[in-house]
Parts: structure tokens; C-alpha cells; sequence
């Protein structure tokens, strides 16, 4: 959660480490994805570090235009990832779908690829959100859904996964049918 700037630059640094130089020229000029996608990321920063200092009407007034760019780029780019879900070192490598629910919370250094979808209810019926605690290290890959409440750190989700079951940590999740395979073990 970002609190203070010193907090904003520190998530900024760490996600950009995962991007390389995303601000040089080619990249802003050229229309790459990684640009599209950083723009989408630097967004949530700034909105989360705004959200949690609304202290002032300038700050709300700032956070609302942030709040408004924000939605637009999540349309534009079909990522829908909100403001204190992520810990640092988040890294998308490309553009594609990717609803990620408001209330989940996302440890340090989580790899998410086109196609995930980690929701926090399920169906129209269950009127109460329930929050989804993913650990530090985690790397989801294409089209993987997460149905479940809580999954470990050092975890890899391969593609197409569907998880009902919390999986815990050291794993590596295959197959539709979600078979696990512990690293331990390995």
C-alpha cells in the first residue's frame, strides 16, 4: 500500500526494474506495447498513492482526474487492475484481457500474462465480496482463472488453469484440471 512518496517511488522503481528503459524514445514514439502497459501501471501507482492521502481538496480533486485517465486506459487496454491490490515489482509482459478484483491483495514481484482473471465472488447471488490474499513471487500464466481465497508464495499458475483449491506455497499448478506439483519434491 502506498502511503508516502518515498513508498510511491519505491513501487515505481521496482515495477520499472521489471520493464527495462520503458521511456525511451522508441518505446513512447513507436507505440510498443510495454508502453501501453507501463502507462496502465504508472496509472494505478499514482492513483493508489492519491487514494490514500484524499487529506485535502487538491488531493481529491487530483485523485478524481487520475481516477477518471485511469478508467479510460483500463478500457483502452482491456487491463482492469485497481489501486492497492499490487505490491511492488508487478510486471505484465504483454496486452490482453486481465480483470483483476479490487479486493484481492498481491504480494511483491507477481507476473500476470494475458487471459487471467482472479475474481473475488461467485455469481450474481453472492452479494459479498470475499478477498483473495495471493503471496510474493507468483506468476500467472495465459487465460488462468482464480476462484479460490488464498494462494502461497513461489507459485506458478500455468496456462488455462482453472483453481478452485487454495494452493499452497512452493507450487507449480498444470492442466485444466489443476494438478499440483509441490517444488519440494523436485
Amino acid at each position: 500500500m502506498i502511503k508516502t512518496r518515498k513508498d510511491l517511488k519505491l513501487y515505481i522503481s521496482e515495477d520499472k526494474k521489471r520493464y527495462g528503459n520503458v521511456t525511451s524514445f522508441t518505446k513512447i514514439f513507436g507505440h510498443s506495447e510495454q508502453w501501453y502497459i507501463w502507462k496502465v501501471i504508472y496509472s494505478v501507482r499514482l492513483l493508489e498513492f492519491y487514494k490514500n492521502n484524499c487529506t485535502n481538496i487538491v488531493n481529491k480533486v487530483i485523485y478524481t482526474l487520475l481516477n477518471i485517465r485511469h478508467h479510460k486506459l483500463m478500457k483502452n487496454t482491456g487491463i482492469y487492475i485497481f489501486p492497492n491490490v499490487f505490491g511492488p515489482g508487478l510486471y505484465i509482459p504483454h496486452l490482453g484481457t486481465i480483470h483483476v478484483s479490487g479486493v484481492a491483495k498481491i504480494g511483491k514481484n507477481c507476473t500476470i500474462r494475458p487471459g487471467v482473471l482472479i475474481v473475488s465472488n461467485l455469481g450474481v447471488s453472492n452479494k459479498k465480496l470475499r478477498p483473495i490474499i495471493i503471496g510474493d513471487n507468483v506468476e500467472f500464466s495465459e487465460g488462468c482463472k482464480i476462484l479460490c481465497r488464498k494462494i502461497g508464495d513461489n507459485v506458478i499458475v500455468g496456462p488455462n488453469c482453472t483453481v478452485f483449491k487454495n494452493i499452497p506455497n512452493n507450487t507449480t499448478v498444470y492442466s485444466p484440471q489443476c494438478k499440483y506439483l509441490s517444488h519440494d519434491d523436485i
